[in-house]
């Protein structure tokens, strides 16, 4: 009885263990409210633009980067579970943020893993690690558009309605605003890591 009750300790202690671990390599990154660029920026890095539609308190969502050799075999392959992640993720808090968050982020390819959207003091969350649509890219020198996190207002403790929506043709003359606002010259790319029609046919007409 006592090996089994030592056994049981040791299993817990090193799940706990894991736990605080991953929780501690989560780095907290700094969200800004305008287009601005780190005191010491490094070479490689671009900025990405969230928009928000979110009706829930205390959100937090988790970015990692994409290998980009995981990447390709999983293009190849149809399938997401072959993605591997360069690190344990970058924990960005959205609470209290409205209309539009800014990210400095080094160029590559990203997806978003996680959502967490509390209820009351109860944890939960909405695991995106294989999907597409959540998922996104950064150039260098460039605002990247990344999507908008729509979370509605109406919920049940395990279920809350999330997306992350592709609406570049409803904030483009906002974000170009912003940036005209802005003391950063840089150009609007789209980070959305899949085919836009309407994008594509942007780049056509201004090379027309």
């Amino acid at each position: 009885m006592r090996t089994f009750l030592f056994s049981v300790y040791l299993f817990l202690s090193f799940a706990l263990l894991s736990i605080s671990s991953l929780s501690a390599a989560q780095t907290e990154w700094l969200v800004r409210d305008t287009i601005s660029l780190p005191e010491k920026k490094a070479s490689n890095f671009g900025m990405g633009a969230i928009y928000l539609d979110v009706k829930q308190d205390n959100v937090s969502i988790i970015v990692r980067e994409i290998s980009r050799s995981s990447l390709s075999k999983a293009s190849e392959a149809k399938d997401n579970s072959k993605l591997r992640f360069k690190n344990d993720g970058i924990r960005l808090d959205l609470s209290g943020k409205q209309d539009a968050v800014f990210i400095n982020l080094a160029e590559g390819t990203y997806q978003i893993t996680e959502v967490n959207v509390p209820h009351f003091d109860l944890p939960f969350r909405i695991d995106t690690d294989n999907r597409d649509v959540w998922r996104f890219n950064i150039k260098r020198d460039q605002v990247n558009y990344i999507g908008t996190l729509k979370i509605e207002g109406v919920r049940s403790k395990n279920a809350v309605n999330t997306n992350l929506l592709n609406q570049f043709a409803t904030h483009l003359g906002d974000l170009q605003t912003r940036l005209i606002e802005s003391s950063i010259g840089w150009p609007i790319g789209h980070g959305v890591a899949y085919d836009d029609p309407f994008f594509d046919y942007l780049k056509g007409a201004n090379n027309d």
